[in-house]
């Protein structure tokens, strides 16, 4: 070949790398480089013999090099070339002389005509034509409109002159191409037979190693790599290569790898061994080449020629594996790998008959590689280079399984085995990219590239015209090739699960991974492989759910998760589609007008195919599934038609699949211009007619009932499964099995599933919906889920407009500031701060806004302030002890709270008397004025005062109303809390309202009087007037004493008179409110040095004789009672202490009851006083309504003291008052026993017995709060409550009995309510059982003699019922319960054995003895029903441990559906009992078994 300037040297090389980033005009600008180009140079030169041939040294001189100058010569007026000096470069100040020395040394290695060229023409460069070119910043310009000079003038002096092409007359023939080839082969195989031969001496293409070995180098492997290049370019050029020369060249590459793999290990080498490991990659590439050339024969296939240069990769993979950790992997070897492996594929497609051990070892080498997870490195050079060897492993492997159909299980086998190294986590860089955003893992495009290709062919024929033979043909080779791919899904499938049971934790990454790639590739039509891929394993993991195919649960939740990330893809498919596009073969069957369009998707998912893919695997694939879903069409119409099978049901069918494969080719790429979201619209629209889409109502149901399962971790995952479809489309909630389902799991007793659902019921508005059931959970034991609701609670009070919800959700949040957990009370009381308070001072500058608001903060905090007396207490605590806590809050915020407090009392005032004005009976607007009105009321009775004078003129003209309603009692009520507050009032103002007050006085009801009575002492105290209210007061003693006096001397004549009821009320009022030396001065009926409420107790104390007509009684006592109340010195009166201890201990129950409420009204005002006083002046945030506090020693001190004094010294009665038969009473003497137990005045210990005995009430009302109370005392006082257990279950037996109960088992569920507050943990579960068979065993120690009363036996029958009833969370509880109560049976047994005289049937049976063969007749039954209800055959008393241990284990605590119930044995002997006959043969059954 004609040779070159640099030839056989590394100067072009360096040249072309140094210049590969720079543009030319870095050298030349680019304007007069361009005018050096204008003119087109032809060059013509004369070309003797072949071009190719290298030309002698005499040829060369022979050149006629005048006409190559002449040619020049004939170039005129060429511009001088203008040369930019770079900024970099400075000139050198060497003399002239060297400078022209050193352009000799520079020109000594040109050739002749180069250095003829150059002595011919003057080629000196002058000063005039090297510039500096001042660059400008292309950076400065800010948009291209600002730049008043044209872009070329960037660059000075440049000019703008188009480009011009460059073209020769030089024309090659391919034939004399391909010849020239051919020559240099035959010269490069001269050289093997010379150096064979023994000629290596001075051979440039060798590296001699010894006499007798040698290796063929890097420029003996280039120029036989370019000669092999051109030949696999060229045609037919296996029928001119002779199959003898190849494999000479082959076997001297193999001894070229052999001989590297021998020198490796060797401690003297003659080349560095990278230098020999790159001669053997070069070597392999090059093998690998050759054996394309070879195309229709299998000449060169000798099993050698291929095993040696795999062998050598799988070599050098292993290598790469081991070391790469340690850094000493080269960028250039990855790339020699990456193009030794290129060409295997071509290879292996070329020649499928491979010997089995060369498959076997192909398959070891490329499977673990794709594999493989070790290889991690920064540079993104190594990342390009490992992604293209791993995409070559893929394409071997996939090779491989197309052409080899015998081996590809063992394939699939293999490349399985290596599942546990692929990486734990989706890590991106560690994915390869597929589209954007969408990354899988090899192991993946592995499986589904190699399915994909065993189908390509069917209906991808377009050698010959489609007929309906032909097509019948080819849909069972499709059938056929369908049934292999469902094989080998079905064994991957398989395999991968296998391996999940034997390790779920070290398979579960990789199924995941696997799932998550699935459905990440699903959208693609060119992967529609996958849509098969997740059918075979959705139905294999919804199978895992069957009644017969039952797993660990650490399995089942792993299958239920991914049963979750497919089913919500499906389901995200449905709803991306719109309803008209879900084309179902049904639908398209049922409406054959929908095929045309169904087609139309079908051709542009087809244009995406082809668009999206490199290969044609994934469009042929997507074709051939098509065509035989068009076809399925018509055998879905023949299978439901059976009497026309034979027979084309929808002749359309068959024609439209024909017209398709006909037109194949017309349908690619008709549409050019579409977009990629309408195309997946396309493509969604078909899913919806394979098989994938059908099994989304199969998924919900299993969802659904998996909720209903006893497994936790099951349900928690459903509960899950079912959030992220409700996030999809929240609509899915609504349908009637989910919501109930969801109503039923909100009560779990698993925390893990409440907060599960918690989530579920919170996606978009669906809590809206279930606000309520939600709040069932707001005092749940677990801080998680309280916490949860609370957030929840807190959303769906700013999205709902519905004030009532938001009334609802806001009283839940309010009980939360009395919690355990310190973050639970932070965070409520956070939660209405901010909603009614601070959004109200945040919209200061927004006035509508914030009308707005406080209108909607009134509505709501006016109901939940009395929406229960637990919100009505905490709402005063939350105002009192948290909003006007200084210490709770900084200077700002607490500023901001009172100014929020101002606006809302001015918008409450305003309010109440807009309501008042509007005349109407509407029953809401009544209900609201009456709310505000308690609401103000609230508001006046704080430390801080918000009513202003204004408000009470405002309020003033409503003071008397002629209307009896609420109206006036709570504007007195505000009044009296605030008049005292307020200062500078005109005298004219407290006159005329002292006065109103005074005349209304004898007119207001008692409730009217309570409060009116402190408001005129107020105004007389402002007024510094107490003139006319010691004028009122003795005014009202004057008609007062003369009934106190007849009283004295004749109780019997003094009737129930209304006039003398109010006097009683008035004169108390006075002597509690109006108690001061200013007014009894003023009095004349008191006595010297006497007070008000002494001389007025002892007038009641008169009235309260025992001889007086009841009513009076009781109205007397009631008031001396609240008079003693206000002045609790008076409890140490003696007389009075012994009129209290008569009256609690008499039958007359409303006198009994009238006390009591005063006590609790006593405790409970001097409670307030407590907390308040603390509450004022110390942080709270540690502080729970009703807690107990050191105070100063004082008044209040001995209020205390009194308070505990009365609650010792009635406490008894008040007990038995609790188990009263009527509820009523129950409930007014339960809650002053709450309100002792709370405020600390008695030892709990004395009220819980009596507190569990409620649980025997009838009333359901009785029990809940009962059981409320006992839970809050079993979390303080644990071991207090156990011990009281047996004593309250025999008050709650005796309760029972005592309201009548004739039948026994009203209640049955009385042990388990109790069993499920105190007695439902592990730790607790057996005390509660110790505790519950001493409760039994009181009652059998009763029996004497075998006899005993009928209330002990019913007691006995009443506790076996309940007993019954219970649950067990170990079988050591059960075996505890079972083996106890058998020892009670016997025991019981052998006493009525020793009461046997003579025969039975002749026996005189008395009742006591018929009591004690029932009771045991009972205690037996319950044995026996209770060992056959949980399985328990065996003689428990008779085991010794070991077996006892050993039945313990085996004990299922799950309870049979088809035990017989015990009540129902126990209802049918009571009948059985009236009779002797009943007794006689049990007695008979014990005596024979004794």
């Amino acid at each position: 070949m004609v040779g070159y300037p640099g030839q056989d040297s590394d100067v072009p090389k360096t040249l072309l790398e140094s210049l590969h980033s720079q543009p030319l005009n870095y050298l030349v600008p680019k304007g007069i480089l361009s005018s050096c180009i204008t003119s087109q140079i032809s060059i013509s030169l004369p070309i003797s013999n072949n071009a190719y041939e290298s030309l002698s040294a005499e040829a060369k001189e022979e050149l006629d090099r005048d006409s190559i100058l002449d040619s020049f010569s004939k170039i005129n007026d060429i511009e001088e070339i203008q040369f930019r000096r770079p900024d970099h470069l400075k000139i050198r100040s060497d003399s002239k002389q060297d400078m022209n020395n050193n352009n000799r040394e520079f020109f000594d290695d040109l050739s002749p005509l180069a250095k003829s060229l150059i002595e011919r023409e003057n080629l000196s460069i002058t000063t005039n034509q090297i510039q500096n070119f001042s660059v400008k910043s292309v950076n400065g310009l800010k948009h291209k409109l600002d730049v008043d000079d044209d872009i070329s003038a960037i660059f000075e002096g440049s000019t703008e002159v188009k480009r011009a092409k460059i073209s020769t007359n030089i024309s090659l023939n391919q034939g004399e191409i391909l010849q020239q080839n051919i020559r240099e082969l035959k010269m490069m195989i001269d050289i093997l037979n010379s150096t064979s031969e023994g000629n290596t001496e001075n051979n440039e293409y060798l590296i001699k190693l010894s006499s007798e070995t040698f290796l063929l180098n890097e420029k003996y492997l280039s120029k036989l790599h370019i000669i092999i290049k051109n030949f696999l370019g060229s045609s037919n050029i296996s029928s001119k290569l002779e199959i003898n020369d190849l494999r000479r060249i082959i076997e001297s590459l193999i001894d070229n790898i052999e001989t590297v793999k021998q020198l490796q290990g060797e401690e003297e080498l003659p080349l560095p061994y990278d230098t020999l490991k790159k001669l053997a990659y070069e070597t392999t590439t090059l093998i690998f080449l050759i054996f394309q050339l070879d195309k229709n024969t299998n000449g060169l296939y000798i099993e050698k020629y291929v095993l040696v240069p795999v062998q050598f990769i799988g070599d050098r993979i292993f290598d790469i594996n081991s070391n790469d950790e340690s850094g000493q992997i080269s960028l250039d070897e990855l790339s020699l790998l990456s193009d030794a492996i290129v060409h295997l594929p071509d290879y292996i497609v070329q020649h499928p008959y491979l010997d089995e051990s060369i498959i076997t070892k192909i398959t070891y080498i490329f499977s673990e590689l794709v594999m493989c997870d070790n290889f991690d490195v920064a540079n993104i050079k190594y990342q390009h280079y490992w992604e293209n060897i791993k995409l070559s492993s893929i394409n071997i492997l996939v090779a491989l399984f197309r052409t080899v159909p015998d081996q590809r299980i063992f394939i699939i086998e293999d490349i399985l085995s290596h599942v546990d190294k692929l990486p734990s986590k989706r890590i991106q860089k560690k994915l390869k990219r597929i589209y954007a955003g969408v990354y899988l893992n090899e192991f993946t495009i592995l499986i589904m590239t190699m399915l994909q290709s065993l189908q390509q062919e069917s209906f991808n024929r377009t050698d010959k015209e489609w007929s309906p033979q032909f097509f019948k043909e080819s849909l069972v080779s499709y059938k056929e090739s369908s049934i292999s791919i469902s094989t080998y899904i079905e064994h991957i499938h398989d395999t991968l699960l296998e391996k999940l049971y034997e390790n779920p934790p070290g398979y579960r990454h990789v199924l995941d991974n696997y799932v998550q790639d699935l459905v990440s590739i699903l959208p693609f039509p060119c992967w529609s492989i996958s849509e098969d891929l997740l059918s075979s394993l959705m139905k294999k993991l919804l199978l895992m759910f069957g009644p017969n195919n039952q797993k660990q649960a650490t399995i089942e939740t792993i299958a239920l998760q991914i049963l979750g990330n497919i089913g919500y893809t499906i389901f995200d498919l449905k709803c991306s589609t719109k309803e008209e596009d879900q084309n179902s073969l049904i639908r398209i069957f049922n409406n054959p007008e929908l095929l045309p369009l169904y087609i139309a998707h079908f051709h542009n998912c087809l244009d995406t195919a082809k668009l999206y893919s490199n290969t044609d695997i994934g469009t042929n694939y997507f074709w051939n599934k098509m065509i035989h879903t068009l076809t399925r069409l018509q055998e879905y119409g023949q299978d439901n038609d059976n009497d026309n099978k034979d027979e084309d049901t929808n002749p359309i069918i068959p024609e439209v699949v024909l017209k398709e494969l006909n037109d194949k080719n017309n349908h690619l790429f008709q549409n050019k211009e579409y977009s990629k979201e309408f195309s997946k619209s396309d493509y969604y629209s078909i899913l919806h007619s394979f098989e994938l889409m059908n099994f989304y109502d199969l998924y919900l149901k299993l969802v659904v009932s998996l909720l209903e399962r006893d497994k936790i971790k099951l349900r928690s995952t459903a509960i899950k499964c079912l959030s992220m479809l409700a996030s999809r489309d929240q609509s899915i909630l609504s349908s009637s099995a989910v919501k109930e389902t969801i109503v039923g799991r909100l009560s779990d007793s698993s925390a893990s599933v409440k907060d599960a659902i918690l989530d579920l019921v919170s996606i978009g508005s669906a809590s809206l919906t279930f606000y309520r059931q939600i709040n069932y959970n707001y005092d749940d034991e677990s801080i998680l889920v309280r916490k949860h609701v609370l957030k929840i609670n807190e959303s769906i009070y700013d999205t709902t407009d519905d004030i009532k919800i938001k009334i609802y959700v806001a009283s839940r949040v309010l009980l939360k500031i009395e919690d355990e957990e310190d973050a639970i009370i932070d965070m409520s009381r956070q939660i209405l701060l901010k909603r009614w308070i601070l959004d109200i001072s945040n919209k200061k500058h927004e006035i509508e806004k914030q009308n707005e608001i406080c209108k909607e903060v009134l509505q709501v905090i006016s109901e939940v302030s009395i929406f229960n007396t637990k919100c009505s207490e905490l709402f005063e605590w939350f105002f009192n002890f948290y909003l006007l806590n200084k210490a709770d809050h900084s200077p700002n915020a607490y500023q901001n709270i009172i100014d929020s407090l101002n606006i809302l009392t001015e918008h409450l005032v305003h309010e109440i008397v807009e309501l008042q004005l509007i005349d109407s009976d509407n029953d809401e607007l009544v209900k609201r004025r009456k709310n505000y009105l308690n609401l103000l009321s609230k508001f006046s009775d704080t430390t801080v005062t918000f009513i202003t004078k204004d408000h009470i003129t405002s309020l003033y003209p409503y003071v008397f109303n002629e209307t009896k309603s609420d109206f006036q009692f709570h504007v007195l009520c505000v009044f009296k809390d605030t008049l005292g507050k307020l200062d500078n009032f005109k005298p004219k103002f407290l006159f005329d309202l002292e006065t109103a007050l005074l005349s209304q006085l004898p007119k207001m009801s008692v409730k009217e009087t309570e409060e009116a009575m402190p408001l005129i002492w107020s105004i007389a105290q402002k007024r510094k007037d107490y003139s006319r209210v010691a004028k009122a007061c003795s005014s009202c003693f004057g008609h007062f004493i003369p009934f106190v006096n007849k009283a004295n001397k004749s109780p019997e004549e003094i009737t129930p008179d209304s006039k003398l009821q109010r006097l009683i009320y008035l004169a108390t009022g006075f002597a509690r409110f109006c108690n001061s030396k200013d007014i009894t001065e003023r009095i004349n009926y008191l006595q010297a040095n006497e007070t008000l409420y002494e001389y007025v107790a002892k007038c009641l104390l008169v009235l309260s004789n025992k001889k007086i007509t009841h009513i009076v009684r009781r109205v007397a006592i009631k008031n001396l009672t609240k008079l003693c109340s206000s002045h609790p010195k008076l409890f140490n009166s003696k007389h009075i202490l012994s009129l209290l201890d008569n009256e609690i201990k008499d039958d007359h129950l409303d006198i009994k009851l009238v006390i009591i409420e005063s006590f609790y009204d006593f405790f409970i005002q001097e409670e307030k006083k407590s907390l308040r006083q603390i509450g004022v002046n110390r942080s709270t945030s540690k502080l729970k309504f009703g807690s107990k506090f050191l105070i100063e020693k004082g008044s209040d001190s001995l209020s205390e003291g009194v308070c505990s004094a009365l609650a010792s010294r009635f406490l008894k009665d008040v007990l038995k008052i609790c188990l009263s038969k009527e509820v009523k009473n129950s409930l007014v003497a339960f809650r002053l026993l709450k309100s002792m137990i709370q405020f600390g005045y008695v030892n709990p210990s004395h009220c819980i017995p009596t507190i569990i005995g409620l649980f025997g009430s009838n009333e359901e009302y009785i029990r809940q709060i009962a059981a409320k109370s006992l839970h809050d005392l079993f979390e303080k006082y644990e071991t207090m409550v156990f011990n009281s257990v047996s004593q309250g279950i025999k008050i709650a037996i005796e309760y029972s009995q005592s309201l009548g109960n004739e039948d026994l088992f009203d209640n049955c569920k009385f042990l388990s309510s109790l069993q499920h507050i105190i007695g439902s943990g592990k730790k607790v579960s057996m005390r509660f059982i110790k505790n519950l068979i001493k409760a039994l065993n009181t009652y059998i120690g009763s029996i004497n003699h075998a006899n005993t009363d009928i209330a002990t036996r019913n007691a006995i029958v009443f506790l076996c019922c309940n007993i019954a009833e219970l649950n067990f969370t170990s079988s050591t509880e059960l075996i505890t319960l079972i083996k106890s109560i058998d020892i009670i049976s016997e025991q019981l047994r052998e006493t009525i054995v020793d009461e046997i005289t003579g025969s039975i049937s002749k026996m005189q049976l008395e009742e006591p003895f018929k009591n004690c063969i029932f009771a045991e007749f009972s205690i037996h039954q319950l044995t026996e029903y209770v060992g056959d209800k949980f399985g328990i055959k065996s003689d428990i008393l008779l085991m010794d441990s070991t077996e006892e241990e050993d039945l313990k284990s085996k004990i299922i605590l799950t309870p049979k559906e088809n035990t017989k119930e015990y009540v129902s044995i126990i209802k049918k002997a009571l009948i059985s009992a009236n009779k002797k006959t009943f007794y006689t043969k049990y007695l008979k059954i014990i005596e024979d078994e004794a």
